[in-house]
């Protein structure tokens, strides 16, 4: 299966880096691993990227994060919808959160949105039970523009 995806432009690179620092920063500390998916034409396209952050600095595969990059500007150019998962594993236990990437903007979604989304099986819509121990928290906000709004 071919997935078809437009090239990012320069500037949308560039958005895109600004937006995954927020990001980075806003994680805080602790093991964390980012799944993003695209819708392109022909199927589902997806990056991985996992990063551990803490007094001892930050630890990850610079090409990993390249790659992971470059998907994302494909995701925040505006031309595919998306979606933006990150589970982090810190000193309160382990905690997930989610983004819809709609018209260019990663949008927070809550808890409760990121629940029903774990615990729905998107093909068929079945019902699985929540993952013992996993904290749904609402996502914070990671686009510069609409940062602190």
């Amino acid at each position: 299966m071919v997935i078809r995806l437009k090239a990012p432009s320069n500037e949308t690179l560039d958005r895109a880096m600004q937006i995954f620092e927020v990001l980075l920063e806003k994680a805080g500390s602790g093991i964390h691993h980012l799944t993003l998916t695209v819708e392109g034409d022909g199927g589902t396209a997806f990056a991985d990227f996992s990063f551990a952050q803490g007094e001892f600095g930050f630890l990850a595969s610079e090409e990993s994060g390249l790659s992971f990059c470059e998907l994302f500007a494909v995701a925040v150019s505006g031309e595919y919808p998306g979606g933006l998962v990150m589970r982090t594993q810190d000193q309160e236990g382990e905690s997930v959160r989610g983004w819809k990437i709609d018209r260019s903007e990663p949008q927070p979604v809550t808890g409760a949105e990121i629940f029903d989304a774990y615990c729905h099986h998107p093909a068929t819509g079945e019902i699985s039970p929540p993952e013992p121990g996993l904290d749904y928290k609402d996502a914070p906000a990671i686009c510069p523009s609409t940062e602190g709004h």
